[in-house]
This record gives structure tokens, C-alpha cells and sequence, in this order.
């Protein structure tokens, strides 16, 4: 059965995937006005569209090939209740896709796992002090995102794997002092970097991956790990 022919009005969760949603499609979505969780994967033309789901709490793209420029329609939709937007594998996404989420001031946690992502991307985000959750695994960001990130009031979970860091710069780890996980796998750091994560003492998880760190480095964790 095609799911926009459902009425559905008490459908709380929709996920749509490999359809080429039209505008007609897409319209059908508002005889559902209790959906809270929203995913498309694999969806083109999305981005032509105005999400007007003012009870929408999660928000998810997967593998959707033509969403460059639509997140701009997340800032006029109502979405006052949206807490997760998750953006992965969609390989359209550039610097200038970041610009309106700030707008989306209710968002909690957001997931962009897309490689065209530069520091200049994450430098958009720095309005969303409701953030406790952030992972941009995978981008093509430098040590000068922390410039951003580490002036995120809210921030519990951080996900920097697969990035361009180098020591230099992370002594603002430090201003994260909420930070409850942090992963920091397959990057260019030493032991240089873990000196400055010394006084997060709320870290309950830290990912090292194939990171040059050596028992001195650790030991500039030991506080954390004792109390």
C-alpha cells in the first residue's frame, strides 16, 4: 500500500524510502498531524519542500541525493518541538546547508555525518545553545572548529572521529566542562591534547582510536579516573 494514501491521523512515526516524494506526495503528511519521528532514506526532491509538522520532535535524511539548499524551509515550518535532526551520508551537503539550523533553536542533538563539511560549516552552529549532543564524523574539519564548539553551553556528547585534528588548538576542550563523552578516534593527536582534558571531570567516555597517544598521555587522565 502506498503510504501517502494512508490517512493515518494517529500515526506517530513515518519512515519513507526511494520515492521520488512530489509535492502532492508530500502534502498528504498533514492528515498525519501527530507524527513526532520523521526519517527519509534515499528520498529525492525533499528539499523542495516545507515541513509544516509543528509536533515533529525527530527529523531524519539517509543517502538523500538532492537536499543542497532545503534546510532553509526547517526555519519557516513551525517546528518549535523539533529536539534530533540527523543528516548522514548525503553527499550534496556543503558549508552553506548549515547556515539556517541555528534557526531551530529547540534542537538537542544533531547528527551531520557528511565529508563536504568544513569549519567553515560548523561555525553556523553556534547559535544552538540547547545542544547536548554533536557528531560530525567525517568532515573535513580542523582544530579550528573548537573555535565554535567549545562555546556550546549545552554539550554532553561529542563525536569529532575521523577529523583533521592536530594538537594545536584543543586547549579548548577545556571550556567543555559538561562533556560526558568525547571521541577523538583516528585523528593527528598526542599526548599534548589529553593534557587539556584533564579537568573534564564528568568524561565518563573517551574514544583514542588510532590516536599517538603514550602512557604519559594517560597520565594526565588519572584525575578523571579516580574521581
Amino acid at each position: 500500500m502506498d503510504v501517502f494514501s494512508l490517512k493515518g491521523s494517529s500515526l506517530l512515526s513515518v519512515y519513507i524510502f526511494g520515492l521520488e516524494v512530489t509535492d502532492f506526495r508530500f502534502s498528504l503528511l498533514k492528515n498525519c498531524p501527530k507524527i513526532q519521528v520523521l526519517s527519509f532514506d534515499c528520498c529525492d526532491r525533499v528539499s523542495e519542500q516545507v515541513i509544516n509538522l509543528g509536533k515533529l520532535v525527530q527529523l531524519d535524511f539517509e543517502r538523500c541525493p538532492r537536499i543542497h539548499g532545503g534546510f532553509v524551509h526547517l526555519q519557516v515550518s513551525g517546528l518549535s518541538k523539533l529536539e534530533s535532526l540527523s543528516i548522514r551520508c548525503c553527499q550534496c551537503i556543503m558549508d552553506s546547508d548549515m547556515e539556517p539550523l541555528p534557526g531551530i533553536a529547540s534542537l538537542k542533538e544533531l547528527q551531520v555525518v557528511c565529508i563536504y563539511i568544513t569549519d567553515y560549516g560548523v561555525s553556523y552552529l553556534g547559535g544552538l545553545n540547547k545542544l547536548v549532543v554533536l557528531n560530525m564524523e567525517g568532515s573535513h574539519v580542523t582544530t579550528s572548529c573548537l573555535d565554535t564548539i567549545s562555546e556550546l553551553p549545552s554539550q554532553q556528547s561529542l563525536n569529532l572521529n575521523r577529523y583533521f585534528l592536530r594538537d594545536d588548538g584543543c586547549e579548548k576542550f577545556s571550556a567543555l566542562s559538561d562533556l560526558n563523552v568525547l571521541n577523538l578516534g583516528f585523528n593527528h593527536i598526542t599526548d599534548e591534547c589529553l593534557g587539556h582534558l584533564k579537568g573534564l571531570t564528568k568524561l565518563e567516555g573517551l574514544n583514542l582510536d588510532s590516536c599517538k597517544i603514550t602512557d604519559d598521555g594517560f597520565a594526565h587522565l588519572s584525575a578523571n579516573c579516580c574521581g
